[in-house]
C-alpha cells in the first residue's frame, strides 16, 4: 500500500501547475483534517480537495463525501482562512478507471453532492499532455516522473 500522502502530493502539484495556491493537511473540528485548500488569485476560485486512494463501493463514496465535505464544522473553516462559503469541492479518486463500472454513477453523484470527482486518468492525462507541449515547464518534472512511477506501479 502507498502512503496517500504521495498522492495528495501530485494532486497539489496538479492544482498548482493550474494556478492555484494551496494549504495542505489543516485540522479542524475533532480529529477532521482538510486534504488541500486553495485559492487561483486569477481565477478568484477557491477549492477544497480531497483524495483518497480507494472507495470500494458507491456507497462508501457517498459516505466519504458526507463525511469529508459535509459536517457541521467545515464552513466555518472556509470563512476563517478563505473569507468566504463558496468552495468548489472536488474528490479525487486515485483507482477508479473511466471505464469502470463504478464511474458510470459520476454525473450522478456530482450533482446530488456539488462536488468535482477526478480520477487519476485524468490527472496522468492533464501532466502527459503538459509534457507534451513544454517539457520542463515550472520545474515539475520529478513529480510527474514519480506520479508516472507510482501509477505504473499500482495499475
Amino acid at each position: 500500500m502507498v502512503d496517500v500522502n504521495v498522492f495528495e502530493k501530485i494532486v497539489k502539484e496538479f492544482f498548482e501547475f493550474d494556478g492555484f495556491f494551496l494549504r495542505e493537511n489543516i485540522s479542524y473540528g475533532r480529529n477532521n483534517e482538510i486534504d488541500l485548500l486553495g485559492f487561483n488569485p486569477k481565477t478568484k476560485e477557491n477549492i477544497h480537495v480531497e483524495v483518497t486512494e480507494t472507495v470500494p463501493s458507491i456507497n462508501d463514496l457517498k459516505y466519504l463525501i458526507e463525511k469529508k465535505f459535509e459536517n457541521n464544522y467545515i464552513s466555518d473553516k472556509y470563512i476563517e482562512l478563505l473569507g468566504t462559503k463558496k468552495v468548489k469541492r472536488i474528490y479525487v479518486l486515485w483507482w477508479y478507471r473511466k471505464k469502470s463500472s463504478k464511474w458510470q454513477n459520476r454525473s450522478e453523484i456530482e450533482k446530488k453532492y456539488d462536488i468535482k470527482l477526478i480520477s487519476f486518468e485524468e490527472i496522468f492525462e492533464f501532466f502527459e499532455a503538459k509534457l507534451k507541449d513544454s517539457w520542463g515547464e515550472k520545474n515539475k518534472i520529478y513529480s510527474v516522473i514519480k506520479m508516472f512511477m507510482h501509477y505504473n506501479k499500482y495499475k
